[in-house]
């Protein structure tokens, strides 16, 4: 038996704590049957609680302070020493993008980057991003999968659209 080719993903969240909405990306895999699961590690590099993170004030209409960084709750010398092999090669492979396409104009297009960093093919999302139809395993949820670039368009629209609920502009 043969093991299905699997695809890196980045599935995109979006949550709101207190004055702060935050938009976040994390690593999963995808099968030929887009079936989503968590890994461990891809490629060489660990993902494990690996995050695309940004956020956005209460007064804010687009979100700042993107990074990557791990969210562990229990880290020993094994998966530190992984973690760092990991963000060292993200942020080689952001920098050499920056040198060819200049800085980052904003939260799609850093998730883009780093998922073409990762090695990542598809940007995922919740069909329905209230979280009322999410089940306890992925299996039990329906997604959007787009290829890297429709996904960095989608998040961007999906920010436009927060900032004109926040404006009070009309969608």
């Amino acid at each position: 038996m043969s093991e299905t080719p699997l695809e890196l993903g980045l599935l995109v969240t979006e949550r709101q704590d207190g004055d702060y909405k935050h938009i976040v990306a994390h690593p999963v895999t995808v099968n030929d049957a887009n079936e989503i699961r968590n890994a461990s590690t891809f490629k060489g590099r660990m993902i494990k609680d690996l995050q695309v993170y940004s956020q956005a004030g209460i007064a804010e209409t687009r979100p700042y302070g993107f990074a990557v960084e791990f969210k562990p709750h229990n880290v020993d010398l094994t998966a530190a020493k992984a973690m760092v092999k990991t963000l060292a090669s993200v942020e080689r492979g952001l920098a050499k993008l920056d040198v060819k396409w200049g800085y980052v104009n904003g939260y799609g297009e850093y998730v883009a980057r780093v998922g073409e960093v990762l090695g990542a093919t598809k940007i995922l999302f919740y069909r329905d991003p209230s979280n009322s139809k999410h089940g306890w395993s992925y299996a039990d949820c329906e997604f959007l999968i787009l290829p890297l670039g429709s996904g960095r368009n989608h998040i961007d629209w999906l920010i436009e659209q927060w900032a004109k609920a926040r404006t009070g502009a009309t969608v």
